[in-house]
């Protein structure tokens, strides 16, 4: 409303930090009046932690005003019937298009950039830990499907945009995560593969990924015999890690699996992840790190 952002800094810092801290204060106040607070002394340290990762996260923001990104909305919902802000819930259908479901939610924020045929979109989803090397190339539309979904779905709702990212922001350091989805494709055109949504798209690009296959072109033991997920997968093990990959035909596959009441638990690295998990104790699962070796016959 004040016309501040992007944030610059410069000759503006003192006029960006004094405007934010005075909003910080306010709903710290409102919290203190509304809500249970705790022991006074552990209040007032908390609120000066809140003030210290604002001005952390201000600065984040002014480091990246060099992309020119400019906020466009905040706490935007989709498909939750929350007014007439919201906008309607992301639909994904099947592979031959018989079948739809919905997804709702809320983003964090979007940003844009550009103008016309050259206009941008961002997807920014705060994260109150370190986001720095969160997001990994190998697992994106398998075990991480936050962003790729964000950002399928701000491409459904805005198709005029020349294309739609994603990226994190932390709220601890301001910091921004290394990558967003387009740093992690190779191009985007890869982008634009793993976020179709098109049931006669998505087919198409199988069949151009088979006929490389075939070739020898694109030959990948994550593949596994076929281009694309089965139809059928019990977690993200099942889903190709390399080759072609489709946010909408992955998570068909896996809600196919669900449907089935398939719940294999079958952890990624099983002596990391057990190490701290509280039903170690009542697990059937063998860690094999832990078993004393058979002793010689």
């Amino acid at each position: 409303r004040e016309g501040l952002t992007p944030l610059l800094g410069g000759d503006r810092a003192s006029r960006e930090q004094g405007l934010a801290r005075e909003v910080a204060e306010t709903v710290l106040d409102r919290w203190q009046q509304r809500e249970r607070t705790g022991p006074g002394p552990l209040w007032l340290l908390e609120r000066d932690l809140v003030l210290r990762d604002l001005g952390r996260l201000l600065e984040g923001e002014r480091r990246a005003a060099v992309e020119a990104w400019q906020p466009g909305a905040f706490e935007l919902g989709f498909g939750l019937g929350g007014g007439p802000d919201d906008a309607t819930a992301l639909t994904i259908a099947d592979g031959d298009g018989a079948r739809v479901f919905e997804l709702v939610g809320r983003v964090d924020r979007i940003d844009y950039r550009g103008d016309g045929r050259e206009r941008e979109g961002l997807v920014i989803d705060y994260k109150s830990g370190r986001v720095g090397d969160r997001l990994r190339f190998d697992q994106l539309a398998r075990t991480q499907l936050q962003l790729p979904l964000y950002a399928a779905w701000l491409a459904a709702r805005e198709p005029g945009l020349s294309y739609t990212d994603a990226a994190y922001v932390s709220l601890r350091d301001g910091e921004r995560s290394q990558v967003s989805l387009l740093d992690l494709c190779l191009s985007s055109m890869e982008l634009d593969g793993l976020l179709e949504l098109e049931p006669e798209r998505r087919a198409a690009l199988r069949e151009r990924a088979r006929g490389e296959l075939d070739a020898g072109k694109a030959a990948s033991p994550g593949l596994g015999p076929g281009a694309g997920p089965p139809s059928v997968a019990v977690g993200a093990l099942d889903l190709p890690v390399a080759g072609a990959r489709n946010l909408a035909d992955n998570l068909w596959a896996l809600l196919a699996g669900v449907a089935a009441g398939r719940f294999d638990v079958r952890p990624h690295d099983p002596a990391r992840a057990c190490r701290f998990c509280s039903y170690a104790a009542v697990c059937r699962i063998e860690r094999g790190d832990e078993l004393e070796p058979e002793a010689p016959a």
